[in-house]
């Protein structure tokens, strides 16, 4: 847009550079990076991408070189992630987690960083944990863990579409389809 100018842009990125110093240094940013669960992941993908936009690709490197403890912390050898299967919408919480890791692992694409091929020590990885959260969204299995608010098993699609791009498997793309009806919204990559 001619009204958006290079100072715009500048003064952008100046705004973004000053956020991420406050979410790397402030008590509130180092609480949520410190978490156990998927705020320190979600704090790690945010972070990481802010980082980028702002040029600082050592940073962002650096912020998902750390997903990869969150990977052995968090992902079970069977793809199951405890910290989210104990609270009360565990299914939500255990996609949202899943999208987290997902959003982080695309950071990584972009400074040599692959999260999404990262296997724990203990055999946890994020392809595990779709793998094992799929048959639940998609009612081949029954979810035997506490979901208090019903969850949209037509939201797990999102990660199907960006695992089939991301892992080049079109069988993912297929489970999507069949969770949305036929009807596939294709998100950037």
């Amino acid at each position: 847009s001619a009204s958006w100018t290079s100072a715009d842009a500048q003064a952008l990125r100046g705004w973004y550079g000053q956020y991420l110093q406050w979410m790397l240094t402030s008590q509130k940013g180092l609480d949520e990076h410190h978490a156990r669960n998927n705020h320190a992941v979600w704090f790690l993908a945010q972070a990481s991408d802010y980082a980028l936009f702002v040029g600082d690709n050592d940073k962002a490197r650096e912020l998902v070189e750390e997903g990869k403890l969150r990977v052995e912390s968090q992902i079970q050898p069977d793809g199951r992630m405890p910290l989210e299967l104990a609270r009360t919408n565990s299914m939500h919480y255990s996609a949202y987690n899943l999208q987290a890791f997902f959003n982080l692992s695309r950071v990584g694409s972009q400074v040599g960083v692959d999260l999404w091929h990262y296997r724990s020590q203990s055999g946890g990885n994020i392809r595990t944990a779709l793998d094992w959260l799929r048959p639940y969204a998609m009612g081949e299995k029954k979810w035997d863990y506490q979901e208090i608010t019903p969850y949209n098993n037509k939201d797990f699609s999102t990660l199907l579409v960006q695992a089939s791009m991301a892992y080049k498997e079109p069988q993912y793309m297929e489970y999507a389809k069949a969770l949305d009806g036929g009807q596939i919204h294709h998100f950037p990559y």
